[in-house]
């Protein structure tokens, strides 16, 4: 199966892209990965399950609770010209749909898993998943990515959106942990409305080449948003990060932390950008981007971007990066610690600070686990 071929997609000279190319990613012969007689074993501490296969909705495989409920609908074409989200409005027959009422109060987090199964060759899937929250629910969840196979070459491209209702709280981290062979992208979409209270951290650690968009639209006020980030990368890995903040509605606030751990030759790119409406007065916004290399070959190209179209505003933004400071090195040494122990130390102070932001201990715990994994914490 090839592209089709009127489809234009996104080159270097593309400014959001100009850091990356797909022309070796789309060269590949993919086949549409199918989900029928597939029965993965699923790893989850969680009690709530919400199970996709190749892109699919497995209710056999899924465990949900009463106040959470599943439908499908046609799939229609995004609004917006964007060239990854409209390929997967091209390939997905449905979007799968989940709600939660008004006024639940889920006791255990949900564990939304997207899981890409083993071909004969490269393969590729398309999730789309649109997921409402109810006005004044409670639900944490963890949305995780990640192969069957460490030897598995395959293209995924995923479109979810999350509609936030009035006064609700939701803490959502999004786990991204494919294998080393695979591209990954996701188009994160969340529309917030009034006295809501969200909490979204992503985590990049898998695939070779991997790019999340999140866009946070903000609908109401006293509303309270913060957007955090973690890329742990190796070998030559390569995770780009754009977010996209929208102050639509006065008198809320928003904070973006990301945080990247790059080794040996891997790359990361962040850009955040922060848009603050003419109407949109009494907005705060605060947004910070630091990097740590821990190699003389690792990269980061960072851009945190301001537009502001109202006076009566706070609006900060920064970006660092730097190497691990040899007096925390020498400090940890002469207490006995090795070289090797002490810049894992501080590799994991640095990133584990974001994860604490959270409240629900599940996730702080998956997350933990995962990054244990991939050697960025003890």
């Amino acid at each position: 199966m090839t592209f089709p071929q009127e489809h234009i997609f996104p080159t270097r000279k593309d400014e959001n892209w100009k850091y990356t190319s797909l022309k070796s990613w789309l060269e590949k012969p993919y086949v549409l990965s199918s989900s029928s007689e597939l029965s993965p074993i699923i790893n989850s501490a969680f009690a709530y399950k919400a199970i996709f296969v190749n892109g699919c909705f497995n209710q056999e495989m899924s465990v949900l609770p009463s106040m959470v409920t599943v439908s499908f609908e046609n799939t229609a074409a995004p609004s917006k010209k964007d060239s990854l989200v409209l390929l997967n409005s091209r390939f997905t027959q449905s979007t799968t749909v989940l709600k939660v009422s008004d006024d639940a109060n889920l006791e255990s987090a949900l564990h939304m898993i997207f899981l890409t199964s083993s071909e004969a060759g490269p393969s590729m899937n398309y999730p789309q998943v649109r997921l409402e929250i109810g006005n004044h629910s409670r639900l944490s969840m963890l949305i995780q990515h990640q192969g069957l196979d460490s030897d598995h070459i395959s293209f995924v491209c995923s479109w979810l959106s999350i509609q936030v209702g009035v006064g609700a709280k939701l803490e959502c981290a999004i786990l991204q942990s494919q294998n080393f062979k695979s591209f990954h992208y996701e188009k994160a979409h969340f529309k917030i409305k009034d006295q809501a209270q969200v909490k979204i951290l992503e985590v990049a650690i898998g695939s070779q080449l991997s790019r999340s968009e999140i866009d946070v639209d903000i609908l109401g006020p006293d509303i309270s948003a913060q957007l955090l980030g973690i890329y742990a990368l190796s070998q030559n890995q390569q995770s780009d990060h754009y977010t996209s903040v929208k102050h639509l509605v006065g008198g809320s606030q928003t904070v973006q932390i990301y945080k990247g751990i790059l080794a040996d030759q891997s790359k990361g790119v962040f850009n955040g950008h922060v848009l603050i409406a003419p109407n949109a007065q009494k907005a705060n916004s605060e947004q910070l981007n630091k990097n740590l290399l821990l190699s003389s070959e690792a990269e980061v190209n960072s851009k945190p971007e301001l537009e502001i179209y109202a006076d009566d505003v706070k609006a900060t933004h920064g970006s660092t990066i730097g190497q691990i400071q040899k007096e925390e090195v020498f400090y940890l040494q002469t207490r006995g610690i090795t070289k090797e122990k002490a810049i894992q130390l501080v590799s994991e102070a640095f990133i584990m600070e974001v994860v604490e932001r959270l409240d629900n201990k599940q996730l702080k715990k998956a997350l933990k686990l995962a990054l244990l994994a991939k050697g960025a914490v003890q």
